[in-house]
């Protein structure tokens, strides 16, 4: 019997998070005088040095799962919204909760590896998603706040090929902003939905090993 696929990147996921608050630390005034463009460049290339490290780390397996798999979900939410567990996000439809489908290269032995993964988060964050201030326009880049793929309650049901993101805006002023996703920016092998979707649910039902009646039975609605 084949046995289910284990997550193996709290290793490089713990590395990308000490290596960007480190860059963070750096910026003067949170980096609010820094344009989008900017902001994104200087963030870029902190993962670009990030990967070139990974790359030779023997010790942070190339495939993120064990055994390989061909796709793993990553859930980016508005860091700021601190009152919902982290699968309960797998069901908010608001525009801060963008869901990205992530598959592997074409005949990649080691299905979605660990510079995937970095690539995903780096174009979701600096160069995917930002903010924008609906009377001014201004736009705003946005920073890690978080990463994590532990869980909690039986709704949650977190499995283990989904990572969530918590992200929030360089100016704190700006978390009431419009959440903007230029899903073009992301490439092919990157599947998005920001918010609700009809389809992205069905699958994500059966992603967790559930049915139309099990989410009904436990919610009381579909």
């Amino acid at each position: 019997m084949a046995c289910s696929p284990k997550s193996q990147w709290s290793a490089l996921l713990n590395l990308l998070k000490d290596r960007l608050d480190q860059a963070t630390k750096l910026v003067p005034d949170n980096g609010m005088a820094m344009s989008l463009k900017k902001h994104n460049a200087y963030y870029r290339a902190v993962f670009d040095r990030v990967r070139e490290e990974v790359a030779s780390r023997t010790d942070i397996p190339n495939a993120v799962m064990n055994p390989p798999t061909q796709m793993i979900t990553l859930t980016f939410h508005g860091g700021w919204n601190k009152a919902h567990c982290l699968g309960c996000l797998d069901w908010h439809g608001t525009d801060d909760i963008i869901h990205v489908e992530l598959h592997a290269k074409k005949n990649e032995p080691d299905g979605v590896t660990k510079d995937d993964l970095l690539e995903c988060i780096c174009k979701v964050l600096y160069g995917g998603v930002h903010m924008v201030d609906p009377a001014s326009k201004k736009k705003t880049g946005i920073k890690l706040s978080d990463l994590n793929w532990k869980g909690t309650t039986v709704l949650c049901n977190l499995i283990d090929n989904m990572v969530y993101v918590g992200y929030m805006p360089v100016d704190p002023e700006q978390q009431q902003d419009k959440v903007v996703l230029e899903g073009g920016a992301l490439g092919k092998r990157m599947s998005p939905v920001q918010g609700w979707d009809d389809d992205y649910f069905r699958r994500l039902t059966k992603n967790k090993g559930w049915t139309e009646e099990d989410w009904d039975n436990l919610t009381g609605c579909y």
